[in-house]
Formats: structure tokens, C-alpha cells, sequence
């Protein structure tokens, strides 16, 4: 039987188009700033990280970009180390290689908290329960869709914690008919006597963040100017 030429052409193109695929996919994948799963805000699928050491020994900063057209901002995961050595991890970023090797350099994670009902504050949730399932989840009240918590989550304010002498924790909670649900919870790490919250305060500082170079004004990666 004599193979049709416009068959044999059309699979030359599907095998070209899978070989240019593969290469892609391994040229993003050698990239540890590459997000397999994509990002809930640009820029993707790339997100760079950078680790602060906020308190020397016990509270790391891990920051990252999540922007919209020319509208830019950080966004920070805070990791505290508890005093058995192992950590505290709250409002989980995109899970790249990089941010992960940062972490782990760091400790074991046992504990991942979700500490406000914002969409970009519980997005990576899953990932980072995939890649460490040991660990506890804690959660404020109020979570719902489209973005959810798993239902053996211990909530902020109710369940006890055994990391609460370290890090008591109080929970602002609204909903209906006040405004729409919202919950946020602060804590307080005792030891060095360092406040965490996530949006309920907010710092300008005179230049802008470090981290957003990685996205750039308008997406080309580069310093952004105070005009900007």
C-alpha cells in the first residue's frame, strides 16, 4: 500500500511541532524560576524570588512580582523558624525551583498557613500541600470559592495551635451585611517581639521594591523610576 504524500507531510509537521515543543519545555523547565503550574498574575511563567532574613536566625521574607499591565506590586511569604527548627510558613507564593531551594535551605516545613481570605494569598496553597503533604494547614475563617482550603485545614481563632505560645494570633473578621466576607489574622512572634501582618498594614517605601526589576515597568524587566 502506497503512503499518501499530504499524510506523510501533515505527521512530519505534527513531529516537528512536538520536537520544537519538547525542546521548549525543557529549555523552561532548566529555568529555576520557571512555575509549572502557571501563576494566578503575571509575570508567567517565570517568577523570580528573593529571600530577606528579617530577623536574624528566625523570620525570612520571600518576595515575589505579581503584576497587571503597568501595575506591579511585591507579594511576601513569611517563614518563621518555630523553635523545634522546623517552619512556619505563611501565605505560600508560587512554588518555583528557586523559591523551594530557598526554603528548604532553611529547614522542614510543617506548617502552612493561610492567613487571609485574598485570592493571591491562598493560590499556591495546593502546590506547596503537594510538595510538602506533612505539613498542617491553618486557616482563617471565611475561605470559599473559587479559591478554597482542604477540609482537614484547622481554623485560625478556634483550633489550638501548638505553635500559639510562639506566635499568638488574633483574627479580624467581617461579613454580610457589614461588606463582603473577609477574615485576615496577625501574630506575634514572641521571641523578638516582631508583629506579622499581610494587608492590613501597608509601607511605601522611597524606592521601589527590589523584586519588581523582574517584571519591569510594563513587562520588560528593568528599574522602574519613582515617576513610574
Amino acid at each position: 500500500e502506497m503512503e499518501d504524500p499530504s499524510r506523510r507531510a501533515v505527521l512530519s509537521l505534527v513531529a516537528g511541532g512536538l520536537a520544537v515543543g519538547g525542546v521548549n519545555a525543557a529549555l523552561k523547565a532548566s529555568d529555576e524560576r520557571y512555575a509549572a503550574f502557571g501563576t494566578i498574575l503575571a509575570p508567567a511563567p517565570y517568577k523570580e524570588t528573593i529571600r530577606t532574613e528579617l530577623v536574624p536566625g528566625r523570620i525570612w521574607g520571600f518576595e515575589q512580582c505579581i503584576a497587571l499591565a503597568s501595575v506591579s506590586t511585591n507579594i511576601r511569604m513569611t517563614v518563621v523558624k518555630l523553635q523545634d527548627g522546623s517552619l512556619w510558613v505563611s501565605a505560600p507564593i508560587s512554588p518555583t525551583r528557586q523559591c523551594l531551594r530557598l526554603l528548604d535551605e532553611l529547614g522542614k516545613v510543617s506548617h502552612l498557613v493561610v492567613p487571609s481570605t485574598a485570592l493571591e494569598h491562598k493560590a499556591s496553597l495546593s502546590e506547596f500541600l503537594r510538595i510538602y503533604p506533612t505539613a498542617t494547614v491553618w486557616a482563617t475563617p471565611g475561605q470559599s470559592l473559587p479559591i478554597t482550603v482542604p477540609d482537614t485545614a484547622r481554623i485560625l481563632g478556634r483550633d489550638t495551635a501548638p505553635w500559639e505560645n510562639e506566635l499568638p494570633c488574633k483574627v479580624f473578621f467581617v461579613e454580610p451585611p457589614v461588606t463582603d466576607t473577609f477574615a485576615e489574622a496577625v501574630f506575634f512572634h514572641s521571641e523578638t517581639h516582631t508583629l506579622l501582618v499581610t494587608d492590613c498594614a501597608l509601607k511605601l517605601p522611597s524606592k521601589p521594591p527590589k523584586i519588581l526589576e523582574s517584571y519591569g515597568y510594563d513587562g520588560t524587566p528593568g528599574p522602574i523610576s519613582l515617576e513610574q
